[in-house]
């Protein structure tokens, strides 16, 4: 959940630090704009990846989410590292269930009420992006999108392991080619009362601490998420890397 731009600071867990970076799409973002629910709806489902992704995905997770639909709002604070400079916006995250832990996302973030950048992703369990693309909602044409074309290593959440680890290559739409190796290293801490974040969250939380990597193996980012149990998806509380230090506190949750 959430991205890390001061413009766009939504999105899944691979962070676009960790990519190469996007070129301009044919997609005008007047149509996305237009029919959002619509293009969410073709674009961001399993059946848009690449056969052997979603098949380790499904091979890997048979567990079931704990929701069909969420809806979260979010108050973010960006601090930008070395001049002081703060920045907030709203967050309004939208979750569907896709099963086998993959889930679409539609998360539009706003300034002072006025929509400026919204975040597309098709997620798993929004620990590892799979399918994503950021726009920015003043311009012209959206990025490509970028999806995960080579699984490396995969670790379900439901193998009980207490580190979780992602190797993946991702793949920019059309020409020209752009591909990119990361890497996630994820690991699980201590319980609490999901109710302390939010109390119409339901169940048992538990921190969950990711660092991204990028080909060569140098550290892009650290996030802090909290990892709810009865709903099965992690949901980001704070985010660090060399430019940025942001954080993200739920105002309202709501689960069906």
């Amino acid at each position: 959940m959430f991205a890390v731009t001061a413009a766009g600071l939504l999105g899944g867990c691979v962070p676009p630090a960790a990519r190469a970076p996007a070129t301009q799409g044919q997609t005008t973002v007047k149509s996305i704009m237009q029919d959002t629910d619509g293009y969410a709806g073709r674009q961001f489902t399993p059946y848009m990846l690449p056969a052997e992704v979603r098949s380790a995905v499904v091979n890997m997770d048979a567990t079931p989410a704990g929701f069909g639909r969420l809806v979260v709002e979010v108050r973010t604070t960006n601090r930008k590292i070395g001049s002081g400079e703060v920045s907030e916006f709203d967050g309004h995250w939208v979750v569907e269930n896709q099963g086998n832990g993959m889930m679409r996302s539609v998360e539009t973030m706003s300034a002072n009420g006025i929509p400026v950048h919204m975040t597309m992703n098709l997620t798993y369990r929004n620990i590892l992006n799979l399918r994503s693309q950021q726009v920015q909602l003043d311009q012209t044409y959206a990025p490509r999108i970028v999806q995960v074309g080579a699984v490396s290593h995969f670790d379900a959440v439901s193998s009980g392991l207490g580190q979780l680890n992602y190797t993946v290559t991702d793949t920019y739409e059309g020409l020209p080619r752009v591909t990119a190796e990361s890497q996630t290293r994820c690991t699980f801490g201590a319980a609490f009362n999901a109710a302390e974040l939010s109390p119409k969250i339901a169940g048992s939380a538990r921190n969950f601490d990711c660092e991204f990597f990028n080909r060569n193996g140098v550290t892009t980012s650290r996030l802090h998420y909290a990892y709810l149990d009865k709903y099965g998806i992690a949901v980001l509380l704070d985010r660090e890397n060399s430019t940025a230090h942001i954080t993200f506190k739920i105002t309202d949750f709501n689960a069906s």
